[in-house]
């Protein structure tokens, strides 16, 4: 069970995860977010063997092409890279999926590709955020709708990430400092409803630029329970609010 969370900033993006995985029962520790060169910034949520396989997979298109077509390609091509190198894993494991559908049934067979990634790099410089689904199919964040959520807590995620942008953001992509806001409340809010498998530490990466080059960086523990103080001041300023009527 997962939770992956992406947002596309004014001048930047930022993911956030949450740090616990679920294998046989049992629930460990686990890091969901990976940095790719320090350049690119990969989440998957769902299979685990698929999202090993499709991590090494846009891990080496980004090192043998793809870091520096990026400069130059738009990003309706970059995704269409993307897809490529997906595909055909995601293909195998439809056909395999369809193989043993008789014998564990239609919904445990489904599950078998249950698989998304949530994707940031620079195209043409400018970030991006990518959310695909199984297949490597993707749509960009754009200014109407510039967050995503994958995993099952996105169900969760999504509805309270909307609320967040109606009071916080005033439209258009939030600042990073709003954007890392959000994906730490985001995060506390689903681990406090109890979504099965979801649950601490949080980890967060971003993608910024620092001396005219996107790089990745991540929070510090620290630095987490800074923005998870915010929270708990902003919580406690609406639980004081004058009650009406």
């Amino acid at each position: 069970m997962t939770l992956i969370i992406g947002i596309r900033c004014d001048q930047g993006v930022v993911l956030g995860a949450d740090g616990a995985t679920t294998i046989g029962g049992l629930t460990e520790p686990t890091r969901k977010l990976k940095s790719i060169d320090d350049e690119m910034i990969m989440g998957v949520a769902g299979v685990v063997s698929l999202a090993q396989l499709y991590h090494d997979r846009v891990s080496h298109l980004w090192r043998s092409e793809l870091r520096e077509a990026s400069s130059q390609q738009s990003v309706e091509n970059v995704q269409r890279w993307i897809r490529n190198v997906i595909y055909a894993d995601a293909k195998r494991a439809i056909e395999t999926s369809k193989e043993i559908r008789d014998l564990i049934g239609e919904r445990a067979a489904s599950g078998k590709v249950s698989t998304n990634s949530l994707i940031a790099l620079p195209v043409r410089s400018k970030p991006e955020l990518l959310t695909c689904d199984f297949t490597g199919e993707s749509y960009a964040a754009t200014e109407d709708l510039p967050y995503s959520a994958i995993g099952s807590g996105a169900w969760v995620a999504n509805p309270f990430l909307s609320f967040l942008r109606e009071v916080f953001w005033n439209g258009g992509y939030p600042s990073i400092s709003q954007g890392l806001l959000s994906i730490v409340w985001t995060l506390i809010h689903a681990i406090r409803v109890g979504i099965p498998g979801v649950s601490s530490p949080i980890q967060v990466l971003g993608l910024v630029l620092s001396d005219d080059k996107w790089v990745v960086r991540e929070m510090t523990e620290e630095q987490i329970q800074s923005f998870g103080s915010h929270v708990n001041n902003i919580e406690s300023y609406l639980a004081s609010y004058p009650r009406l009527g």
